[in-house]
């Protein structure tokens, strides 16, 4: 049975229907229609804002610090692409590790703030379909990334991703014979196919998805706004930390270009066979030691030794085991017994050593929190190894440019930049599959995907594995 229909007065109308704005990123053309449509999903939003405005642990800027919001003004195009800018408060808050030290309560208040208003939201929803509030239950993510909850939509958001990259590998593979590579990760991808193939993946994706939901009515769930609004709140936090870690990507493009043109600039294309972390500080110790190549090189004359030395050693080997069971996953299969070799550590621990050298510092997690060196400092919770996540997801950027965007163990700073364009092309075109899918497809036909996944993860997939 329908509720009475409750009009908002006049200022509450303008309140939600700006906050509703930045939730759904729409115009407010189109949120003023909303509002007309359903004024009772409307009034019970502007309700669930107020009671955080009210209890929460609130400020001015709460609906953006708990990434709720992603206002029209961060999806923005250029030339074919659109993607997501990131906001100030866009982060990794949620990829904290108990290692990392969860934040104290006063500090995790956006964490607190986003709880508050989706159960508040949660208790408007109608109580059938039973997989609507199923679709908004609090779990908690994988050991590996993150320990803090959220909604259950986001694992059906995280199984839509990999369905993307496993695909993007699939179609890569397919390119590559094509074109008579090497089916070896040593032989890189040429860069100028990476849009493309992530352009065939997007739209293999989507119509994997919508041949799953086509003609499925399940139990009917009409058009609900409060099922609209947390469907967004929850793709608004995914596609805002892939902002993030876009942003840090470019930083360490930025950093890989200075470390890596030095490299250049002393004759060093290629780092040698590395066996053991005795010659990983080795050949550190040859470039930033005392008397090392960069001794004299303004900007990468900082001395690395001692206890910074063992450190870098030390953190490049959590950052690699870290990074094989997140990106590296995707092609893990192909690495001997699954894992990375010492070079790779060795490109780690240089990853670090070109951020010691730079000085460069990272926002922080949490709203007002201030900005942290990267390279974990004396006395720091991160000399035992586990970085916060924006200096973790920073060093990650920096090793995967320096790896795929070359051949074998060579280092050329020129194919590193174009290789990090191309990829944020290919990070664009997976945001604008998660836009169209989640924030604008009806919560109904998310529910119905959402059930499925949940009975079979690996659905998506069908097409390329019968098997599961």
């Amino acid at each position: 049975m329908k509720r009475e229909n409750i009009k908002l007065d006049s200022e509450s109308a303008k309140s939600v229907k700006t906050k509703l704005g930045a939730i759904l990123t729409a115009s407010d053309e189109d949120i003023s229609r909303t509002i007309e449509v359903d004024p009772t999903g409307a009034a019970d939003v502007a309700n669930a804002l107020e009671l955080v405005t009210q209890h929460g642990k609130a400020s001015r800027e709460w609906l953006g610090q708990t990434m709720a919001s992603l206002p029209v003004e961060c999806w923005t195009q250029e030339g074919d692409f659109f993607s997501v800018k990131p906001s100030s408060a866009a982060s990794l808050r949620y990829f904290i590790q108990g290692q990392m030290q969860v934040p104290e309560a006063e500090d995790a208040a956006a964490v607190e703030n986003r709880k508050l208003l989706i159960n508040s939201l949660r208790g408007k929803l109608p109580s059938e379909p039973a997989g609507v509030t199923s679709m908004f239950a609090w779990i908690r993510g994988p050991e590996t990334y993150s320990i803090l909850e959220d909604v259950a939509l986001v694992h059906s958001i995280n199984k839509v991703e990999q369905a993307f990259y496993l695909t993007y590998n699939l179609i890569e593979q397919e390119e590559r014979r094509a074109w008579n590579l090497s089916s070896a990760l040593s032989v890189p991808t040429p860069i100028d196919l990476i849009p493309n193939i992530a352009e065939q993946a997007c739209i293999q994706v989507y119509d994997r998805l919508e041949s799953l939901t086509a003609g499925l009515d399940g139990d009917v769930l009409e058009d609900n706004l409060i099922a609209q609004v947390l469907c967004n709140l929850a793709a608004n936090r995914v596609l805002l930390e892939s902002a993030r870690i876009g942003a840090l990507a470019s930083e360490a493009a930025s950093v890989n270009a200075k470390l890596i043109g030095a490299l250049n600039s002393i004759g060093t294309f290629e780092i040698p066979q590395i066996d053991s972390d005795e010659q990983i500080k080795h050949g550190l110790t040859l470039l930033f030691g005392t008397n090392g190549a960069f001794a004299s090189v303004e900007g990468m004359s900082r001395r690395l030794s001692g206890t910074d030395l063992e450190t870098t050693v030390k953190v490049a080997h959590v950052i690699q085991d870290q990074y094989i069971q997140t990106r590296g996953a995707y092609f893990r299969h192909m690495l001997p017994a699954g894992k990375l070799s010492p070079n790779d550590t060795f490109l780690f621990a240089l990853a670090l050593a070109g951020l010691f050298q730079t000085r460069t510092y990272v926002s922080s997690e949490f709203p007002n929190g201030d900005s942290y060196a990267s390279f974990p400092g004396r006395g720091t919770p991160g000399r035992s190894g586990f970085l916060k996540p924006h200096a973790m997801e920073l060093v990650k950027s920096m090793y995967g440019q320096m790896t795929f965007a070359n051949e074998a163990w060579e280092l050329r700073s020129d194919r590193i930049v174009a290789y990090a364009r191309a990829i944020d092309k290919k990070r664009a075109i997976l945001q604008m599959l998660l836009f169209r899918v989640f924030k604008r497809w009806a919560a109904e036909k998310l529910c119905i995907l959402h059930c499925m996944l949940e009975k079979r993860p690996l659905l998506i997939l069908q097409d390329y594995d019968d098997t599961n």
